[in-house]
């Protein structure tokens, strides 16, 4: 029966994870009653074929299920029936029957690979780094299970056995861009900023179909560090648009007369993410005598903030199917008067389609702090002393004041509060993650340890998962003349152990240019300062943004030396840093930063204003 196996097709480069469905062990019991002949092993598989080519992956698994039966020692029909699971997203199946394919056929290189992924479906890194390992030493040449290795070890944090991994991929092969786009991810786990720019580039010649989606992540990762200028990252984001913008199907839409205003939200992330902590208050506030809401989906991953996102909204779109004339047919076919791009440059944007111009008004906000390139878009929203301040970078669109701070913020709920640390000395902490962490933030953080005698530093991120890291952060401390004893790495956790262990921590010192946002927040929130250095992009305000509102512009610096100085200064008081660890949260609660019903009458009276401008332009 050697005959009956398919011609053997591989998944694409694997996805580092599907998500995960629960399914049932697969029925057996009423196979026999289906045609062909039950013991007809080939023509059940012929079957599957014509199954697997019509996309009916259900139904290749139940035809391949019944020629294994007809022929249960046919180590190619059970790598086939593995194939068709994972194609239908039943990675249990997958791996027992690519379990059981190997144990037949130990040299069955595409079912260690098939077994590789299955695994790796389930989040069994280990394991499915051990089966593509096995996979590789039976065929060294195939691409597909040098990136499966690579996903799998991008899944365990072992960043630099993956960058090396990623570019064995790209080697076999040199048409694809995914094994770049890997390799990227991974180096900005290491601060090898430039680098991880460059894949990017390179993936983007290599692959020119994509090449917008992968030049625009090379723009998110240039912001990253102190490598780029902020001219250099200015020049590449109008570049950029210069390049992909395409024209519109036709003049801007006229806006429509009377009526509630119609808002509809684009972005990849309506999911359990930080944008979902800024977004969620908001719509729950709209003001729904007033406005409609439509949301569309670009992501491909649903969970239970994602159902909280379809509460909110009148209308729900899943865009990821559609091209840019398709979206932009479907929101004028909505009759939004007021469309708003929620992530500029961050993965699975939608960008593209706003030359298209399918709105009267189209703004950019919230999850992106930089000129999108889109001439299309008309207004960046951000808080009012970032729009009144002289920043350094450059838009192509103008820039909307929405009111003190950017946007509202709804704390976890839950999260117990944690006590001033009655121990001494004092430790300074950071969760951010370490792409953020340029050559002017690590002098800067040295220069506070060795200013405050005896203190000590918490880092915690996921790059601290892989020891090459860890030894090359240390080096990095020790060549700046800190004792590696002084620095603690800890490695990425669930959310509600991270927030947790600011217990551990007196002080959070925030990175520059590139500040941080959410993390600020959660710090505050579980009653610890920020020290933030302001800068002069929207990026590097972030944090500024935060504390003014706060009432703390005290630990706003405006140079590392100030920065050193505030750092200084809270941890030389130890009876005041108590006090303002035990008010900070309620602080935040009270502040404009918690009250998102104010934020969102704001937002909408913005919406109106820039409605009315629209109008009378016309």
């Amino acid at each position: 029966v050697a005959s009956a196996t398919l011609c053997v097709m591989q998944l694409p480069f694997p996805r580092v994870k599907f998500p995960i469905r629960f399914a049932p062990d697969f029925p057996m019991s009423d196979i026999d009653s289906r045609a062909p002949d039950p013991l007809d092993a080939g023509a059940w598989a012929r079957q599957a074929e014509r199954a697997m080519h019509e996309g009916d992956y259900e139904g290749a698994a139940w035809s391949l299920a019944a020629a294994t039966r007809a022929a249960p020692g046919n180590a190619g029909l059970w790598n086939n029936l593995s194939l068709a699971f994972l194609y239908a997203r039943r990675p249990g199946e997958a791996e027992r029957a690519a379990q059981t394919a190997t144990t037949l056929d130990p040299k069955h290189a595409f079912a260690w690979q098939n077994l590789g992924q299955a695994l790796g479906d389930q989040g069994k890194a280990e394991a499915a780094e051990h089966a593509y390992r096995e996979a590789i030493l039976l065929a060294p040449e195939a691409a597909e299970a040098h990136f499966g290795l690579a996903a799998a070890l991008t899944l365990r944090g072992q960043w630099t056995g993956a960058v090396i991994a990623y570019r064995e991929a790209a080697k076999r092969a040199p048409g694809s861009a995914d094994p770049w786009i890997g390799q990227a991810n991974a180096l900005l786990r290491m601060r090898r900023r430039r680098e991880a720019v460059a894949a990017l580039r390179e993936g983007a010649r290599v692959d020119p179909t994509r090449a917008a989606e992968i030049d625009s992540q090379a723009l998110f990762a240039m912001q990253y560090g102190d490598e780029f200028t902020v001219d250099e990252v200015s020049a590449a984001h109008e570049a950029w648009g210069t390049r992909h913008q395409v024209a519109a199907l036709s003049s801007p839409l006229p806006r429509r007369v009377g009526g509630r205003i119609r808002v509809g939200y684009v972005s990849p992330a309506f999911h359990a993410s930080a944008m979902a902590f800024a977004l969620l208050p908001v719509l729950k506030s709209h003001d729904r005598d007033r406005f409609e809401i439509a949301l569309y989906s670009q992501g491909h991953i649903e969970d239970t903030v994602t159902e909280a996102f379809r509460a909110q909204a009148q209308a729900w779109r899943d865009t990821s199917v559609l091209d840019d004339v398709q979206l932009a047919q479907v929101i004028a076919g909505d009759a939004i008067d007021v469309l708003v791009d929620l992530g500029g440059h961050t993965p699975g944007n939608r960008l593209t389609m706003f030359p298209l111009r399918p709105a009267p008004l189209q703004l950019s906000w919230l999850d992106y702090f930089n000129t999108t390139g889109i001439c299309a878009i008309d207004a960046i929203l951000a808080d009012e002393a970032s729009v009144a301040a002289a920043l350094g970078q450059r838009f192509v669109e103008r820039l909307a004041a929405v009111g003190p701070c950017r946007y509202p913020y709804a704390p976890p709920e839950g999260v117990r509060s944690v006590a001033p640390r009655p121990d001494r000395p004092i430790v300074f902490g950071s969760f951010a993650r370490l792409a953020k962490v340029g050559e002017g933030t690590m002098a800067a953080w040295s220069a506070v340890l060795n200013k405050v005698a005896g203190s000590r530093l918490v880092l915690k991120n996921d790059s601290f998962s892989d020891p090459a890291i860890r030894d090359e952060v240390l080096r990095d401390f020790t060549g700046r003349g800190i004792d590696a004893s002084r620095v603690e790495l800890r490695p990425a956790s669930e959310h509600r152990r991270m927030m947790d262990e600011y217990a551990d921590v007196d002080i959070v010192l925030d990175t520059f240019p590139y500040n941080g946002g959410i993390t600020t927040l959660e710090a505050l929130w579980m009653g610890r300062p920020v020290v933030t250095l302001e800068g002069v992009t929207l990026l590097g305000r972030q944090a500024a943004g935060i504390l003014a509102p706060l009432g703390h512009p005290e630990w706003i610096a405006r140079d590392v030396a100030g920065f050193v100085d505030a750092a200084a200064t809270l941890a030389a008081d130890p009876v005041r840093l108590a006090q303002l660890q035990m008010g900070l949260r309620d602080e935040l609660a009270r502040s404009p930063l918690c009250d998102a019903p104010a934020f969102t009458r704001r937002l909408e009276a913005l919406y109106e204003r820039l409605l009315d401008g629209t109008k009378r332009a016309a």
